[in-house]
């Protein structure tokens, strides 16, 4: 069995890290709240994206540790810690209290010491230890069962990774440091050796011992006396960077995360404004309070267990459509129901839900007074049409979808997996002749390597880990050499057979011969279906290689697939608010807004710069008709047209003064969004956008970014949304055996009988009325027997 991971974090450094990289992000009060937003964020994605069971976080204490007494000079040259940053460390306590996370500290240590331990305690019990770090002396215990987790990064250092990066032992990393030195901490080091000199003497002789036992071999003589004269000094260094062995208070079990508190948590996160964070958190965590233990029918609250003992007793109360149900996760309910021949009836209350688009913590009270308190807030905030009319509906559209699934081609699959591995063998075979020896080919460091010290190809951005190889970087130089399109194509395929052809069939359900995935309406911040298990929503299609993959997708017998796809509804979106009189009449006529886009853009003097045909020029126009959605500046359009930044400028410019309309939109979008805090969509939907006041000029304009985009795309998911509610009705009304089995972003894919074929102008209709905007609303029409081949419908 894999070892359970522990994960111990250096929370001074976090501390510090958070603080500096958002220092002045407030609360609307004005409390100082960047560390925390910091803190917080990395614990979550630590429990998130690690799924992390163990955890524990250790801190400095303000007495001296031993250090200073060995060392009067000891950090005395560190500045005091900020203020703001001072009054945020209690609530940073807090947050690890509510989390259920042990804040690890001994009077006399420093947290290093604290880490180095606990990780060698737990190792040594069979424990995998990460140390979540910045501080490179904590190398010193790398190796068996420990390693260092960088979190301004993400990478991982272990001993092979370090010995790579730094061309010498982890063991060795303080007699390294012995030489260099460390400013921020007063440890001397050896004046006048630096970071490259340590580390070719480091490579070289091993340890301090070794190195001054041998200095008559050191040809510099410079390096040799700067050495002697400071041996001392590095003597001294390396007992004061050696870390103490200490008792620590805790064991490796009690670091096991098992008294989360989820609503002290979501009171601390909405107390800080952190509502960005609270989706994720509830997503990891349930309260295990009213919403999950009691399920309301009319106004009697019934503990869920009693009900899932025996469910058929309840089966009258839960089908009667006359009396309301309240309760949380109604999707899973409604297939825990079906499961058991019950088909839940009624109008619903789902309170996540509710308390998801509130970003508020979920009622501990009972299910009908948090359910009062959440529609009475629901009203206040505008939400009232948002909840009841399309995601409190949503959950019976989504559970059919579930239950329905896709069908696949199993016949199919087995052979194009064949073909694919055939295909991977044979790229290999040649990229291994090309190169003079087998490397592994997912290796980017290795892959540098041959490309750019054996074949000697012209180097591009150069990294820690050796030179970028990454799929831009080769498509520049792809025509230097032939080993380069072998090793992008070995690449596209390797990609399709393991994620979306191995990886997607290993989901379908033996008894059905379906994919039933998984989709959550509470999982993004913008509002779009999220899916999963697996993700069918990433199915390739823009490559005629990973468009294969789409034929395994198949109708049943007798059936076809029906998809219907809105056509720019983004565009049309921001034509609509944008009010441009320009996009709203190029809409209204029904013409190529690409094409007309074109028109305006190009004038006679920038003729030149491109060829004069119409689908050149119709291409830009594209490029930067959707670039504009996602606020795309000079540089991304440059690289996605291959020109200058100064001629991408020109064509934004352009842009913005033939359609004042849209630039006008776009900057009060903005303003709008820091003054408010958040962007929203037309239904009401909030997305907070505390990284509006980054000091750090990147990490703003990615939230001005999301501040345009977020209105546009979560308007566009609500509308889709609203139509599938309203054509799962219709397929009720009608009693039809046929169903919709998947939703892509824009896109719905249904799988109907030919004698339902009749549904097809009512399902157009109602995808193209479903609201009633500036402009019309176009669907694109599909079938076909497999989600490849679709041919498009006219009238």
């Amino acid at each position: 069995m894999p070892m359970a991971k522990i994960y111990l974090l250096d929370g001074n450094y976090l501390a510090y890290r958070s603080f500096y990289a958002i220092p002045h992000l407030q609360t609307s009060s004005g409390k100082p709240i960047g560390a925390l937003y910091g803190f917080a964020s990395t614990i979550i994605k630590i429990l998130k994206d690690y799924h992390a069971l163990y955890l524990g976080v250790a801190f400095d204490m303000k007495a001296p540790t031993f250090r200073h007494h060995l060392f009067d000079h000891y950090k005395i040259t560190r500045k005091p810690m900020p203020e703001a940053l001072v009054q945020q460390l209690p609530e940073i306590r807090n947050i690890l209290d509510a989390f259920g996370i042990p804040i690890i500290e001994k009077e006399g240590y420093e947290a290093d010491d604290l880490l180095a331990s606990m990780a060698l305690d737990c190792a040594a019990q069979g424990y995998e230890s990460i140390i979540v770090t910045g501080d490179k002396d904590l190398a010193q215990v790398l190796g068996n069962g420990i390693s260092l987790l960088n979190p301004a990064t993400w990478k991982s250092l272990d001993t092979q990774s370090f010995l790579k990066k730094y061309g010498f032992s982890s063991d060795h990393i303080i007699d390294f440091l012995a030489l260099t030195g460390d400013a921020s901490d007063c440890i001397p080091g050896v004046p006048g050796i630096g970071e490259k000199t340590a580390t070719a003497l480091i490579s070289t002789f091993g340890s301090l011992d070794e190195l001054y036992s041998r200095l008559d071999e050191l040809d510099s003589a410079r390096t040799k006396r700067l050495l002697e004269e400071g041996r001392e000094a590095a003597s001294f260094s390396k007992k004061l960077l050696l870390f103490a062995r200490v008792e620590v208070p805790y064991s490796c079990e009690d670091l096991r995360i098992s008294s989360c508190n989820l609503p002290s948590i979501e009171n601390l996160l909405t107390s800080f404004e952190f509502y960005s964070l609270l989706p994720t958190v509830r997503a990891l965590f349930s309260s295990g309070e009213a919403t999950e233990e009691f399920f309301a029918i009319g106004s009697e609250e019934i503990p869920f267990a009693k009900i899932a003992e025996d469910p058929l007793s309840f089966k009258d109360l839960l089908e009667d459509p006359s009396s309301s149900k309240t309760g949380s996760s109604i999707k899973e309910k409604i297939h825990f129901f079906s499961s058991n021949a019950i088909v839940l009836q009624g109008p619903s209350f789902d309170i996540d839900i509710a308390s998801s688009l509130l970003l508020c913590p979920v009622p501990s009270s009972s299910l009908s007074k948090a359910r009062r308190s959440l529609e009475e807030s629901l009203r206040a905030e505008g939400m009232e049409e948002l909840f009841f009319e399309i995601e409190n509906p949503l959950p019976a559209v989504l559970a059919s979808m579930e239950s329905q699934g896709i069908l696949i081609d199993t016949s199919y699959y087995q052979n194009l997996s064949e073909e694919f591995a055939s295909q991977i063998a044979d790229l290999e075979e040649k990229i291994f002749a090309l190169a003079g020896e087998k490397i592994n080919l997912n290796s980017p460091l290795q892959i540098s390597k041959i490309l750019f010290e054996r074949l000697l190809l012209p180097t591009g951005k150069k990294r820690k880990q050796g030179y970028a190889t990454d799929s831009a970087t080769l498509e520049r130089i792809r025509h230097l050499h032939p080993i380069i399109s072998l090793i992008l194509e070995y690449r596209e395929i390797a990609k399709l057979k393991s994620s979306h052809l191995d990886g997607v069939v290993s989901f379908v359900n033996p008894s059905t011969g379906r994919i039933h995935p998984h989709f959550s309406q509470t999982a993004t911040t913008s509002g779009r279906l999220s899916c999963s298990k697996p993700n069918l929503q990433t199915i390739p299609a823009r490559t005629d290689r990973g468009s294969l993959v789409r034929k395994m997708f198949i109708a049943t017998a007798g059936s076809s697939f029906y998809s219907f796809d809105y056509n720019q509804i983004e565009l049309r979106l921001l034509a609509h608010f944008s009010k441009d009189p320009l996009l709203l009449d190029t809409f209204s006529q029904g013409a190529d807004i690409h094409l007309e886009t074109a028109r305006l853009l190009f004038p006679e003097k920038f003729s030149g710069l491109f060829s004069d045909s119409q689908d050149s020029l119709r291409r830009i126009a594209k490029t930067i008709n959707f670039g504009i959605l996602y606020g795309m500046g000079a540089y991304g359009l440059s690289t996605q047209l291959g020109i200058s930044r100064e001629e991408a400028q020109a064509f934004i410019d352009a842009y913005f003064a033939r359609l004042p309309g849209v630039r006008a939109y776009l900057a009060e979008s903005i303003r709008l969004a820091k003054e408010q805090g958040y962007a929203k969509t037309l239904f009401g939907r909030r997305r907070y956008l505390p990284d509006l006041s980054s000091d750090r000029r990147s990490t703003r304009e990615a939230a001005e970014r999301i501040a345009i985009n977020m209105p546009l795309q979560g308007t566009a998911a609500e509308i889709i949304k609203k139509a599938m509610i309203k054509i799962f009705t219709l397929f009720k009304e009608e009693g039809v055996s046929g169903a919709m089995v998947l939703q892509v972003h824009d896109e719905l894919l249904f799988e109907l009988p030919e004698k339902e074929e009749y549904l097809l102008p009512r399902i157009s209709a109602i995808m193209e009325g479903i609201y009633p905007f500036q402009v019309p609303l176009i669907v694109k029409s599909e079938k076909g027997s497999n989600y490849l081949e679709m041919k498009e419908m006219t009238e």
